[in-house]
């Protein structure tokens, strides 16, 4: 991984993705305006920092779609939640490191699909969408996606709920999305109320539907 790049190089990052990006689900309302929902917040159950966005649906059945042209570079179907018991075993091992190392985020991620929109960025955006109740079958790793297709159903896998056994139309039920450049998502290390005016910034442009509650 990359070192994370100043937080003055944040602007520029966002501007090079405010044409390009699109919400990915329309029908859930977006974060802004919890500073515990945007990329930078603290996580009281585990160390270091949120490193996307979540936005709440309240029950399942919405539809996550690709923010932009890419290509699907990985796929995760079969999630099976943990314990509640073995989650907190594994998030106790990142506390002496002070942070959640990546790899024991992505075993938080529930069912989730990556994309690599470098075919329409020299900077290699790659977004993230997580926690989904089912991913559909057409989306595997190498096919091509465009704006706004369809890449599964909104759901909470992966999450605390999930593995109290919790899984249909309760609170939990979200997409957390992330877009990363360099391999650290955009603000990353910088505290809320500066990451939300770059997200801001990408998402809430003429060209997203004024349906999604919160730009």
């Amino acid at each position: 991984r990359q070192s994370p790049g100043p937080a003055s190089d944040s602007p520029r990052l966002a501007a090079l993705l405010e044409d390009v990006v699109s919400l990915p689900i329309t029908t859930c309302h977006v974060p802004f305006g919890n500073p515990n929902l945007v990329v930078g917040a603290p996580r009281e159950y585990r160390p270091g920092i949120h490193h996307g966005l979540d936005f709440n649906c309240d029950t399942d059945g919405h539809v996550v779609q690709s923010a932009a042209v890419g290509q699907v570079i990985f796929v995760l179907n079969d999630y099976v939640d943990a314990t509640t018991e073995d989650r907190d075993a594994v998030l106790a091992q990142t506390v002496p490191a002070f942070d959640t190392p990546f790899w024991t985020l992505a075993m938080l991620y529930g069912n989730f699909v990556v994309i690599d929109h470098s075919l329409t960025s020299v900077a290699r955006p790659v977004t993230i969408y997580a926690h989904l109740s089912n991913i559909d079958s057409q989306i595997l790793p190498g096919v091509l996606v465009d704006v706004g297709t369809p890449l599964g159903f909104v759901g909470n896998s992966g999450t605390s709920a999930a593995a109290a056994g919790l899984t249909n139309n309760d609170g939990s039920v979200h997409l957390h999305w992330e877009v990363h450049i360099g391999d650290r998502p955009i603000g990353y290390l910088e505290l809320p109320a500066d990451t939300q005016p770059l997200y801001e910034q990408i998402l809430c442009t003429p060209n997203n539907p004024s349906t999604t509650v919160g730009c």
